[in-house]
């Protein structure tokens, strides 16, 4: 199993609502196929995963999809929502029921944010195609975390035709103890939202994973 990217994607200007509904699939997901669409010819001759690593930067589609503030419909199935994120936002539906209300619910919002999964890193092509599609006027900001807290993470811009503003983590190994801490805690709020504590999820107060053992010992 990959490594899990958690990526934060807001649009900002004029028309930003329109800008993202044109990247959601007729699902109501967004999807790198309206961004990048791979020709059938293709995928035939190499198959899905060289196709999807080759034109994406990752071997599958945006998953584990939320907009916040939009609330994940209730299903006759569970009468809940699958699963959320820890800043609140939810992950992607599964009937046709909870299909058909959720695609009322972007439609009546007009999210400018989403926030979605990528398999081992950042999908770094697809946002080289947003920047060549992107008017004038309008701006992407994302932010991106792996899994394994405070590395392979950072954050960009994109303006038409270009990036901005990029900060990257360099690899853990090359880390400072002060940029160790830093891109810990950017990581884990992209992670686990930005009122989440890291107590709550087996690391002590500077953000580091707490063993099992030490846990023993303190008690």
């Amino acid at each position: 199993m990959p490594n899990h990217i958690t990526n934060q994607v807001k649009v900002i200007g004029p028309g930003a609502a329109e800008f993202l509904a044109g990247l959601f699939n007729k699902h109501g997901y967004l999807s790198f196929e309206k961004i990048i669409p791979i020709p059938q010819k293709l995928l035939e001759e190499h198959g899905w995963y060289e196709c999807n690593r080759h034109f994406w930067s990752t071997k599958w589609n945006a998953y584990n999809q939320g907009v916040p503030g939009v609330k994940w419909p209730q299903t006759r199935e569970t009468g809940r929502p699958r699963w959320t994120r820890g800043d609140g936002s939810v992950l992607r539906h599964k009937t046709a029921y909870a299909k058909r209300v959720w695609k009322k619910r972007l439609k009546r919002f007009r999210p400018t944010e989403i926030h979605f999964d990528t398999a081992w890193c950042t999908p770094g092509k697809v946002w080289i195609a947003l920047a060549k599609k992107l008017p004038q006027g309008l701006r992407i900001e994302v932010k991106f975390a792996d899994e394994d807290i405070g590395s392979n993470c950072g954050q960009f811009s994109i303006v038409p035709g270009d990036f901005v503003g990029a900060e990257i983590a360099p690899s853990y190994q090359d880390q400072s103890p002060e940029e160790r801490k830093r891109w810990r805690i950017f990581a884990f709020h992209i992670s686990w939202g930005k009122d989440a504590k890291p107590t709550d999820h087996g690391m002590n107060e500077d953000y580091e994973y707490v063993d099992e053992e030490e846990e023993w010992d303190a008690a």
